[in-house]
């Protein structure tokens, strides 16, 4: 059995059984690989929306050089508002994390034509962050997952 995908966590004061949630897993490639910020930020915003809605964490990988390169684990909620919250967090994050990390950069590149070493670099810091906006797969089929359920209010639909 995998390390990151237990079917069985034992939370609470009660000691019941729950499955965890896995949020954010991406497989190894290049561009994974180019872009690691990205991948640190997306799984730490997961673990920071997690802490925001009161869920448990009970791992987190920000990073590795094997599959999947980044992971989060968390108690499983049958509240539909913090299972998308948690879902979405990463786009939040990642999106206006890189734009502000990338703006001052891009600025001095492409309007002032006076980009440095370090401008680029700043620059691949940012728009790394901002790929990774996005939900992975695991992400999306949790998300679709809560919004379709049964019980989900119309106003998260």
């Amino acid at each position: 059995m995998s390390p990151y995908y237990p079917t069985r966590h034992t939370t609470g004061m009660n000691m019941t059984e729950q499955t965890p949630q896995i949020r954010g897993s991406r497989k190894v490639n290049n561009k994974n690989l180019a872009t690691f910020p990205g991948v640190i930020v997306h799984e730490q915003a997961h673990q920071l929306f997690c802490r925001w809605a009161r869920v448990a964490v009970f791992e987190v990988k920000y990073f590795q050089l094997k599959n999947p390169v980044g992971y989060a684990i968390h108690e499983l909620t049958n509240n539909p508002k913090k299972n998308l919250l948690i879902g979405v967090g990463p786009f939040i994050i990642n999106s206006l994390l890189g734009a502000l990390i990338a703006m001052p950069a891009v600025i001095a590149i492409v309007k002032f034509e006076t980009g440095s070493f370090f401008d680029y670099l700043i620059m691949w810091i940012g728009i790394s962050i901002a790929m990774h906006a996005f939900p992975s797969t695991v992400d999306a089929k949790n998300i679709w997952a809560s919004v379709t359920a049964k019980d989900t209010p119309f106003t998260i639909k």
